[in-house]
């Protein structure tokens, strides 16, 4: 009869512990719903991280750091966009250069195994003043940079997601991490 009683016991403890852990699993929000809304997101990149993405390319004496602050929104339903603005400084011989651009994008999202997949639809770079104007009107480079772009893909790794963080990490060179801010 004690064995009896003992059996019990232990089948009803792990039959309890079971549901409980299926009825937290049910409780917490998915990836998906905590990303949907509106994130502030900022970025810095180094002339030492800028070079190393250009492979080199960059004459000795001239060093670029990049800037930018914007906003990220997820929508359900898969759709996504964000606007912002960076800056990037060219420095040559102690001669410094800002370039002011807007960035406008919209998209699709899709979560698979915690990798974020955007694909763009539209995304713009346009340039916020007369001087970055002149720069992007005589120099291919930055006229590739400011070209319409649909269809292209980003995956990122979702290092870590809550209510208000999510910290994520390109999965394709050159591998930058970066934190989205839940706005209030």
């Amino acid at each position: 009869m004690k064995k009896l009683i003992f059996f019990t016991s232990i089948l009803f403890i792990f039959i309890a512990s079971n549901q409980a852990v299926a009825l937290a699993e049910r409780l917490q929000p998915s990836t998906e719903k905590m990303l949907i809304g509106s994130w502030d997101v900022s970025v810095y990149f180094s002339p030492a991280e800028i070079a190393q993405v250009l492979g080199g390319s960059l004459p000795q004496n001239l060093s670029i750091e990049l800037t930018g602050s914007g906003s990220q929104t997820y929508h359900a339903g898969g759709k996504c966009n964000s606007d912002g603005q960076f800056t990037l400084r060219l420095n040559l011989e102690g001669q410094e250069l800002p370039l002011n651009f807007l960035v406008r994008h919209a998209g699709t999202w899709e979560i698979h195994d915690n990798i974020l997949v955007e694909t763009t639809i539209n995304s713009v770079v346009i340039p916020m003043d007369p001087i970055t104007m002149n720069v992007v009107k005589v120099s291919p480079e930055y006229q590739s940079m400011v070209a319409p772009v649909s269809g292209e893909s980003m995956s990122v790794k979702i290092i870590h997601i809550s209510e208000k963080i999510a910290e994520l990490k390109m999965i394709e060179p050159p591998y930058y991490s970066f934190t989205l801010r839940k706005k209030d």
